[in-house]
């Protein structure tokens, strides 16, 4: 079984022969609806510590201008809360499938900026913008920092961009679903 596209090509690279998908999905019950959100949204840019520290370490020291907060010690809901007051969260971890927080991040109205790498790599696991997406996150820095600038200052412009994205998570649960019934008719 597999949770990602990226994850599949993994298995069948392998040798695996008989593979099913069995994704996940984010619970709605995360997303902090419009009633209950900020009346503005804060120019911060969030991660977390624990994926990617040392590319992200590097551009808060460079760009020390810029609010970065990290996504630590919080129950579920203090995390959406944050997501949904804010602009930006960057993921420059390794991806190794369809990671709860980026998804998390769109649902709650934040855009994304990611490397290249694992499952943000093909637009399968995460069909966000080719922008939005970086190769090489210290020799791009001054483009991810564009980025960050331009989800800023024009909000609404930049998140409407993740459009596909979002519908895609929104059906994620109905995919699950599928997904189990197709697997139970192979048990």
């Amino acid at each position: 079984m597999y949770q990602s596209e990226y994850a599949r090509v993994f298995l069948r690279n392998a040798g695996s022969q008989h593979i099913l998908p069995l994704s996940d999905y984010i619970d709605h019950n995360l997303i902090i609806k419009n009633i209950d959100m900020p009346s503005k949204r804060i120019n911060q840019v969030l991660y977390n510590p624990i994926k990617g520290l040392e590319i992200t370490t590097h551009l808060i020291r460079l760009f020390p201008q810029i609010k970065w907060i990290p996504i630590i010690k919080l129950k579920s809901e203090e995390v959406s809360k944050l997501l949904a007051s804010s602009k930006v969260y960057v993921d420059f971890g390794s991806h190794p499938g369809k990671d709860r927080i980026p998804r998390e991040a769109v649902l709650n109205g934040c855009c994304i900026i990611v490397n290249k790498q694992g499952a943000a790599a093909n637009s399968l696991d995460m069909d966000i913008p080719a922008e939005f997406k970086i190769e090489d996150p210290i020799k791009e820095q001054n483009q991810i920092v564009s980025l960050i600038n331009k989800c800023f200052n024009f909000y609404d412009d930049q998140y409407s961009k993740f459009g596909n994205y979002l519908s895609k998570i929104i059906s994620e649960e109905e995919d699950f679903e599928k997904e189990i019934k197709e697997l139970i008719k192979h048990i």
